[in-house]
């Protein structure tokens, strides 16, 4: 799974395919998924480098909600 390769973390029990954000940059589609309940603890160790990225939710200590998620997203890759 591409997501361990990247993240060091088997997301196969917290990933649900249909809770995901796609969206194009530069010519290219990007899809985004939301996974929901991980542990705060979880160490991330990534494989490889710079090939997806992994966005908390957490933000200033407070949760993000999807709407600012997904804004967020659009501004940091121009789509708005």
């Amino acid at each position: 799974m591409q997501i361990f390769e990247e993240t060091g973390f088997d997301a196969r029990d917290f990933i649900n395919e249909e809770d995901s954000l796609s969206l194009t940059l530069r010519e290219q589609q990007v899809r985004h998924f939301v996974i929901a309940n991980v542990p705060e603890d979880t160490v991330f160790a990534p494989k490889t480098r710079k090939e997806i990225s992994v966005r908390s939710l957490a933000h200033d200590g407070r949760r993000l909600s999807l709407t600012e998620l997904v804004a967020r997203s659009r501004k940091s890759s121009g789509n708005t």
